[in-house]
């Protein structure tokens, strides 16, 4: 695989409740790190192909294609790409005042199998005719999606 990067801003329109604020795909080289860091807003990500380590909160999770992880805000994280099959994955950042979907607020690492349709409308390249809007509908739509497995699950 070839790396690249695409990192599509969103213009912040301050939207209540639940802002995006960026998108963006990468397709990482072998050992490729980012961070630590810290954010100011969360971070929903997923693993379209590949593998890599997510390491937040003290721990280190091993992450695979098919699963999301959440990046919380003001929480420090290092993400790396695998040497041998480095991972790909897009991202959606946001800021909101709802409380998170258990599954969300609870996991730092999930199998994100019931929402990955969403996760590759972000991915399909159409970055440039998303609106803030369009964001914000495919991120409630994720919440959505957790509250009705948690609900499956109880």
């Amino acid at each position: 695989m070839i790396p690249y990067f695409r990192h599509f801003p969103v213009a912040d329109l301050h939207l209540p409740h639940l802002n995006p604020l960026m998108g963006g795909v990468q397709q990482c080289r072998g050992g490729y790190s980012f961070g630590p860091v810290m954010r100011r807003y969360y971070i929903l990500e997923y693993v379209l192909r590949g593998r890599g380590r997510y390491t937040t909160g003290g721990h280190t999770y091993a992450v695979g294609e098919g699963e999301a992880f959440i990046i919380k805000p003001f929480e420090a994280h290092l993400l790396v790409a695998d040497e041998t099959d480095p991972w790909a994955y897009v991202w959606v950042g946001f800021t909101t005042d709802l409380t998170l979907p258990g599954l969300l607020a609870e996991n730092d690492v999930f199998d994100a199998a019931f929402c990955a349709d969403v996760f590759l409308r972000l991915a399909d390249g159409n970055e440039k005719s998303r609106t803030a809007a369009d964001y914000a509908a495919e991120i409630y739509g994720v919440f959505a999606r957790c509250y009705a497995t948690e609900s499956t699950v109880a």
